[in-house]
């Protein structure tokens, strides 16, 4: 809500300077969009109607840190299977417990390779956040199903990690959700350099935490917003009205610098420069 407020009032000054006959070079579209925590149907299917995209700010509490690469979701379903029967019967059969099987799966991934540490991001890493096995305190189970949440980096795709994974795994291995990819965009980027021409003290930094810039892969895109990220989803979340007025300034000189510096280029290519701009 913070970063929806300042992005409106840098989007308002930018279209009195045009108003004022200050010409921009180029369209800025402001997009106000639902559901990034959820199904992702906000931006994931405005973006069509956006493009072509030449870059893009996602507004999120990142301190006005500029945050150019982060970490993607990989969901993995491991099942084990093993072979049911009666606890007591171990003199007339033997029971191969699946949840037993399960157990020595997840302690490999201790063991596991998780790649190639990101500079910005760290070394992917991964956590079993469910797991459900076994019908009755009485009965040894044939089945149990685990989830392993990984979060990834831009060094190795999902599909890449889960065929290195499953050759380490006893269990099967299924992809259960892959969608939300890492990203990075480059420091040589237009965007980023205008970034950090508007906001000279700052650093590029890694995010660890999801948003729209997902949705924005393949396109040149900078995380940054006032607010601090460690107060999202608590209790008592809050912004400081000095933080929306140094986040409102931070976006109008991004957006100030990323034209000027696109105006420029296109005279010294000879390129025609467009004579104002759509807001």
């Amino acid at each position: 809500k913070g970063c929806v407020t300042t992005l409106i009032e840098a989007f308002l000054a930018v279209k009195r300077r045009l108003d004022s006959g200050q010409p921009l070079g180029g369209t800025l579209v402001l997009a106000l969009t639902s559901e990034e925590e959820t199904a992702g149907d906000g931006l994931g299917i405005l973006r069509p109607a956006l493009e072509p995209i030449d870059a893009a700010i996602v507004g999120e509490p990142t301190g006005l840190v500029p945050m150019v690469a982060q970490r993607g979701l990989l969901i993995l379903r491991g099942t084990a299977r093993g072979r049911g029967g009666h606890p007591a019967n171990v003199a007339t059969m033997t029971p191969d417990n699946a949840i037993m099987a399960a157990a020595r799966d997840i302690a490999r991934l201790d063991e596991f390779d998780w790649g190639p540490e990101h500079p910005l991001l760290g070394k992917c890493h991964a956590h079993v956040t469910m797991i459900n096995g076994g019908v009755a305190r009485n009965v040894v189970p044939d089945t149990c199903e685990f989830f392993i949440d990984v979060r990834t980096t831009p060094l190795e795709s999902h599909d890449a990690l889960h065929e290195r994974l499953a050759g380490h795994l006893s269990c099967e291995l299924k992809i259960h959700s892959k969608r939300l990819v890492p990203v990075q965009t480059d420091a040589s980027e237009p965007i980023v350099r205008a970034v950090l021409r508007a906001l000279p003290n700052a650093q590029p930094s890694g995010s660890r935490a999801m948003s729209d810039m997902v949705f924005l892969a393949g396109v040149p895109t900078v995380k940054i917003g006032p607010g601090e990220s460690q107060r999202s989803h608590t209790a008592n979340e809050y912004i400081l009205p000095e933080e929306l007025q140094a986040g409102a300034a931070a976006y109008e000189g991004i957006v100030t610098e990323f034209f000027a510096a696109a105006r420029n280029s296109m005279v010294v290519t000879g390129e025609p420069v467009p004579p104002g701009g759509t807001p």
